[in-house]
């Protein structure tokens, strides 16, 4: 019998160096990118309010690479906090925790109380 996946996440409160708050800057875009390393997004990803409101939550615009997208930014429900994590390389030598399955071991980057969608 094949064993399932295991991890550990470790979680730093907001504030802490590893921590930072990202609220109010995390957009899910309809879309795929291919690509993984450092963008200077804030340079050209530039959000701004319409003066449009759709039940009861402003709608903001921005373009990205010439198309026109329109969102709303939600907040999570109360309790609940969004997390950016990394996953965290195990050292050579070092044992997984389960013997049967994978192990996997994630940390927390930054954390955010919104996004705009």
């Amino acid at each position: 019998m094949k064993a399932g996946i295991t991890g550990t996440i470790d979680i730093h409160p907001v504030g802490s160096p590893s921590g930072a708050d990202l609220t109010g800057h995390v957009h899910l875009l309809p879309c795929s990118i291919k690509h993984d390393g450092p963008s200077p997004v804030s340079q050209y990803f530039k959000p701004r309010k319409t003066g449009v409101v759709v039940d009861g939550l402003s709608v903001e615009e921005a373009y990205f690479r010439g198309r026109k997208l329109q969102g709303v930014t939600v907040p999570l429900p109360d309790g609940y906090r969004g997390y950016v994590l990394e996953k965290n390389n195990l050292r050579k030598g070092k044992r997984a925790e389960a013997s049967d399955g994978e192990s996997s071991n994630w940390k927390s980057r930054a954390e955010f109380g919104n996004l705009t969608y």
